[in-house]
């Protein structure tokens, strides 16, 4: 498991990608409520996608300098990361 640095204090414009080649996504729940995250599949890579669910108190778009990011984008693993509902931009 990788671990990220303690919460970072600044924000995050929902503007910015946090890691490379990230795209932003919103999934519509059956309830109505919206889930978003950033997402980084390649076409034709084959390792494992990474599938990570910030902790209590973060959102993706704190990741950004975390060792979980830098590590992502380093190794060109592809990832999905998500906001909890009621966390960063998802409600």
């Amino acid at each position: 498991f990788l671990y990220p640095a303690k919460y970072p204090e600044k924000h995050y414009p929902t503007t910015e990608t946090p890691i490379g080649a990230a795209i932003r996504f919103e999934v519509e729940t059956p309830s109505g409520n919206r889930i978003t995250g950033w997402r980084r599949i390649t076409p034709g890579n084959r390792t494992p996608v990474v599938i990570f669910f910030p902790g209590n108190g973060m959102n993706v778009e704190s990741l950004k300098d975390s060792a979980i990011a830098q590590t992502l984008d380093l190794s060109g693993r592809d990832f999905v990361f998500f906001d909890y509902p009621s966390y960063g931009k998802s409600t």
